[in-house]
């Protein structure tokens, strides 16, 4: 897993409410500052490469364990 600069417990919360909250993280911070987001939604990784489409924020990591989504953003602009 690649450090992140910040994290977001979106465990137990179903979609859309995961993407929302990382929507509302991600306009908080500073290019070059990452995100790390764990997930208990299956629908997470799918959810977030469609939220990532069209924009300039890199997906840095994405893992899967025991139910657990973890994705690791990066803003890019």
């Amino acid at each position: 897993m690649v450090p992140a600069q910040e994290y977001l417990n979106c465990r137990g919360m179903a979609c859309p409410v995961p993407i929302v909250r990382v929507s509302r993280a991600m306009k908080a911070l500073s290019p070059g500052q990452t995100l790390r987001v764990e997930a208990s939604d299956e629908a997470f990784p799918a959810d977030l490469e469609a939220w990532l489409l069209g924009r300039s924020d890199k997906l840095l990591s994405l893992e899967s364990k025991d139910g657990l989504q973890c994705a690791v953003i990066q803003k890019c602009e």
